[in-house]
């Protein structure tokens, strides 16, 4: 599949994600994490999963929830 998109809420995972990069430790505490991955073989990979993501990122500000997109 080119894009996957999935729900985390395991927190043993989101301190691995809060690990693995620089300025997101705040994911250690967040209540769920959103992932989106994409296939970089699609020729439009980036577009279609920043489009997923800006996506997720609306809905949850409908329904009064803040986000961040982190990289």
């Amino acid at each position: 599949m080119w894009l996957s998109i999935g729900a985390v809420t395991d927190r043993i995972t989101f301190k691995q994600f809060g690990s693995i990069a620089d300025h997101i430790s705040f994911i250690s505490v967040s209540k769920v994490c959103f992932t989106v991955f994409c296939e970089k073989n699609e020729k439009y990979y980036l577009e279609d999963g920043c489009v997923a993501t800006v996506n997720i990122i609306y809905s949850a500000t409908v329904l009064g929830l803040g986000s961040c997109w982190v990289a």
